[in-house]
């Protein structure tokens, strides 16, 4: 029913796609601890942020099988900052996170926060080479 894959990133300790009804996958992840720090502190939290949201990116792009060029190329970003966003090595601009979503959501990825923390990649939709 699922399909266990090895994910060697950091923040990314394992990964579960699961056949849905339809034509839908579900993509759970578990996060790993990504900063040791106090949770009040604003910093800690930004990088904390940082951090999920360049796993979201990192996951999505693996699953539909687009290069960094491909995903910039359809976001409207250079290679390089799609690299740099993939390690939280910058702070995200609002309107980048938006047209990365706005580019998942054509190609038929979703995210859902999970309870425990981390999140869940939904796969429906036109698929990868939309």
């Amino acid at each position: 029913m699922g399909k266990l894959v090895s994910v060697s990133d950091e923040d990314i300790s394992s990964v579960t796609l699961e056949r849905g009804q339809g034509d839908v996958s579900h993509l759970t992840t578990s996060d790993s601890p990504l900063l040791s720090g106090d949770s009040d502190d604003l910093s800690w939290a930004v990088a904390s942020d940082r951090h999920r949201f360049a796993a979201k990116v990192r996951a999505a792009r693996a699953i539909l099988g687009w290069s960094q060029t491909e995903l910039g190329r359809r976001a409207g970003l250079s290679q390089r900052s799609i690299y740099r966003l993939e390690m939280a090595s910058v702070d995200i601009r609002r309107s980048t996170v938006v047209a990365l979503e706005t580019v998942f959501a054509r190609a038929g990825i979703d995210f859902e926060p999970l309870a425990g923390g981390g999140f869940k990649v939904v796969v429906s939709g036109p698929g990868p080479h939309q």
